[in-house]
């Protein structure tokens, strides 16, 4: 890469800054809606170590809904019907990413009750995809600053 006099490199760094929003918006949009749809494959796993098992009666209660044609297998977490599933979407608004359900009882799954375990899927889906995401945003930042790219 050859030098730039401190002129250019003022004029890049002004192009850059007129790019700089734009791009980490649609960046973070793109990342969150692949986000929401990964997040989507976690409900119905039932080799998750990391969940507890599911309580006798639930099995029973799905065992029961399987029978009728209205219920996932038995021993698949949070998957009866899949409509809480399809609910997930990420995206972003601005310069913060959203990931989520319209699904009101998936709060009752990621926190857990009084009742029942927490079985996350939200904070579990952004502790794994935090590492990559900095690399991206690393990688355009590097790219503004270096005029690489971008």
């Amino acid at each position: 890469m050859a030098l730039m006099s401190f002129e250019a490199y003022a004029a890049h760094l002004r192009a850059a800054a007129v790019r700089c929003r734009p791009l980490l918006e649609a960046t973070l949009e793109a990342e969150f809606v692949a986000m929401g749809e990964r997040a989507k494959e976690l409900p119905g796993d039932p080799g998750d170590p990391s969940w507890p098992a599911l309580a006798g009666r639930t099995i029973k209660d799905k065992m029961d809904l399987a029978a009728q044609g209205k219920s996932a297998p038995p021993m698949n977490p949070l998957l009866r019907t899949g409509e809480m599933k399809e609910s997930i979407e990420g995206g972003a608004i601005g310069l913060v990413g959203i990931i989520g359900a319209g699904d009101p009882k998936m709060a009752f799954h990621e926190f857990g009750t009084s009742r029942m375990p927490p079985r996350p899927i939200f904070s579990k889906i952004l502790l794994h995809e935090l590492p990559r995401l900095e690399m991206v945003f690393d990688q355009i930042a590097v790219d503004l600053l270096v005029g690489t790219g971008v």
